[in-house]
């Protein structure tokens, strides 16, 4: 395969409309508010933004759209990082898009085909160091509410990530009705038993893999994590190791469906983003059990990486009883929570470089030489 520089392309976000809400206010000086604080709420030490936030969060996940209202289900909003700056920036955030550009030495390979499905071809975007040598392999997954999105909003973060050493893989997954669990965590997991296959054509170390995903793509990293090559529903029964993976990082994602706050929205609100659950919770009840990540956990699960961002919002639930499970079976598990934060806050400076060195942090402490072995 022939290396291709890659050539970044500005996103186009969907205008937001006007502002609403009230202000708040970031602890660091690009993030810093610009006006004075009304209604503020609290958690974690830091103070976070009362329905500027849950706005912010609902584009993302598209349970509302650029006016604020709820979204109908056959209306799907985008999800851009141009429209993350000029959301947030209309809502007084001073936030900033990353630079484009690839970091000196890092080199890419784009468009490849990991997968073809009945609804088409499934693509990736691929960048590794320049330098030769067998690296350890990552996969990003984009969030969107798993019905927008799109891979090429991971590139900046996937390209940082391969000049610090590893062979990064941003990649598209099936959306909307397509996208219906488990059909979603199935891309994730094709994503890597083909990542896993490329040692001699793009260096990759098999045996030294993490996922990591943020908001809705966070939900499907640790949903494949606690899969690993294990088939859902028959947690003894071994299917094929070419699943597995060494590290699982989610950001700002929710780890169950379970949670009275989703429930009640689900029955009180048409929004399309309840197809990947296949509909309210009354619909598919076992469905929703069947997607929460939370009760997947298995003792010999990898380590993993909770992300958070100051949000309170209900769609974030479960990431404290999943952290503290994982513990009882022996799985390390690191928590952390980036102050005063909006949901999208990996996506834009200042906090997309805090995220970069946090991530290599992590990854490196498993996956690079002299890791130790995941439980």
């Amino acid at each position: 395969m022939k290396w291709i520089q890659n050539v970044w392309s500005a996103a186009v976000g969907a205008r937001a409309k006007g502002k609403e809400g009230r202000d708040g206010r970031s602890a660091q000086t690009r993030g810093k508010r610009r006006a004075p604080l009304t209604g503020r709420c609290e958690r974690g030490g830091g103070v976070i933004l009362g329905c500027n936030l849950a706005r912010i969060l609902g584009l993302a996940l598209g349970l509302v759209g650029p006016s604020g209202s709820a979204t109908a289900s056959s209306s799907v909003p985008s999800f851009t990082v141009a429209g993350v700056v000029e959301q947030l920036t209309a809502e007084g955030w001073n936030v900033a898009a990353v630079l484009p550009g690839l970091p000196s030495g890092v080199v890419a390979a784009e468009g490849l085909v990991y997968q073809v499905r009945e609804t088409g071809p499934l693509a990736l975007d691929l960048y590794r160091p320049r330098r030769a040598g067998v690296l350890p392999g990552v996969v990003l997954i984009h969030g969107g509410g798993w019905i927008a999105g799109d891979r090429r909003m991971e590139r900046p973060l996937a390209a940082q990530l391969a000049a610090r050493g590893y062979v990064v893989v941003t990649m598209s997954y099936r959306l909307g009705a397509a996208g219906r669990y488990p059909a979603a965590v199935e891309d994730v997991q094709a994503a890597v038993t083909w990542l896993r296959a490329q040692t001699e054509t793009y260096e990759v170390d098999g045996t030294r893999l993490a996922l990591i995903g943020a908001s809705a793509g966070a939900t499907l990293a640790l949903t494949a994590g606690m899969w690993g090559d294990r088939v859902p529903g028959a947690l003894d029964t071994l299917a094929t190791p070419a699943r597995e993976v060494q590290a699982v990082v989610a950001i700002d994602g929710t780890a169950t469906f379970l949670d009275p706050r989703l429930i009640r929205q689900s029955e009180e609100a048409e929004s399309p983003y309840w197809e990947y659950v296949h509909g309210p919770y009354h619909q598919r009840p076992e469905i929703w059990a069947a997607a929460s990540p939370l009760l997947l956990v298995h003792r010999g699960a990898p380590p993993t990486y909770f992300l958070n961002s100051t949000c309170a919002q209900p769609i974030l639930a479960g990431r404290e009883e999943m952290a503290e499970r994982l513990r009882w079976v022996g799985t390390p598990v690191r928590q952390e929570i980036l102050a005063q934060t909006p949901h999208p806050f990996w996506l834009v400076e200042p906090w997309f470089s805090q995220v970069v060195e946090r991530l290599d942090g992590f990854l490196g402490q498993y996956l690079k030489p002299n890791a130790p072995a995941a439980p």
